[in-house]
């Protein structure tokens, strides 16, 4: 890995890290909890949950923007690419088993 790519790969497990800890809330109060995303932050509840650093944004696909996860550990799935400049890293989420993944590493 190359140093220029540190904060960018940060960033990524950073966003991992904040998923996996909604995902793990959703099972534990048995209870649906939704994500919203805009170019730089993750929102629960209209409160920002994960703000990226200024050289780094945030895209989600499929839209809309959101991310659901379900009492069972499932979730509505995406995957989300956290992009510097030309470079990019995936955030993947299983729709059925509500596991993350950052590019080939698990996260959770």
């Amino acid at each position: 890995m190359r140093i220029e790519d540190v904060p960018l790969r940060f960033a990524a497990r950073e966003v991992a890290v904040e998923l996996a800890a909604h995902r793990d809330e959703a099972i534990r109060r048995n209870e649906t909890i939704e994500l919203t995303f805009d170019e730089r932050t993750i929102l629960r509840d209209g409160k920002v949950r994960y703000a990226a650093p200024d050289s780094v944004e945030i895209e989600v696909s499929p839209p809309p923007m959101a991310i659901r996860f379900f009492p069972d550990g499932s979730s509505s799935g995406a995957e989300i690419t956290i992009v510097e400049g030309d470079k990019r890293e995936l955030v993947s989420i299983d729709w059925v088993t509500g596991r993350i993944r950052v590019g080939d590493d698990d996260a959770r």
